[in-house]
């Protein structure tokens, strides 16, 4: 009897977790498919305004233009989304709503940044008292500058500021006085 007892003993004691262990596995031994990994796009970088900056003269500022003289306006625009390409144009006199009487806008340009996303001189634009802003003597007029980093939707007679979503604009603003009749400031 003792040789049973051993027996049981061993059993038990020793083959009993490998027993288990085999009897626990049996309802996994199964095929196992992995759980496929959850690919996304990679987060693209938030889109930024441009911004302006040095104009000459300064934004807001007075230009007076004498008959026989032009003064030339300009202003630097960079955007720290490298890869967006960015439009700008010049306004004269815009109008809310738009009349064609009265506003003269220069096409909307594209402007390439550089690589290295330094500001970018945008082409100046000339005021004289040639530019038929209805100043054959002393008149006062707006000039806009509009920096877009989307191309504009085209209305030829304007809002000449119509930018498709997500896109940015901002301004730049210039009170002209025109003293085209041979006056002095």
């Amino acid at each position: 009897m003792t040789r049973v007892r051993r027996l049981a003993r061993l059993l038990l004691f020793q083959g009993l977790p490998a027993l288990l262990a085999l009897w626990i596995s049996l309802p996994m031994s199964g095929c196992i498919i992995p759980v496929a990994p959850d690919f996304q796009d990679p987060v693209s970088s938030p889109n930024y305004p441009p911004y302006l900056s040095n104009p000459s003269p300064q934004f807001g500022r007075l230009v007076t233009v004498q008959a026989g003289v032009q003064v030339a306006v300009s202003a630097f625009v960079s955007d720290p989304n490298l890869t967006d390409t960015l439009y700008y144009q010049w306004v004269y006199d815009d109008t809310t709503p738009p009349n064609p009487a009265v506003t003269h806008a220069l096409g909307y340009f594209p402007l390439t940044q550089p690589p290295d996303g330094s500001p970018q001189q945008i082409p100046p634009v000339e005021v004289n008292c040639g530019l038929g802003l209805a100043a054959t003597s002393t008149s006062l007029h707006q000039l806009e500058l509009i920096v877009s980093d989307r191309e504009p939707n085209p209305h030829p007679t304007g809002p000449f500021d119509d930018i498709p979503f997500p896109g940015y604009k901002v301004y730049g603003n210039w009170p002209l006085l025109l003293l085209c009749d041979g006056t002095s400031p």
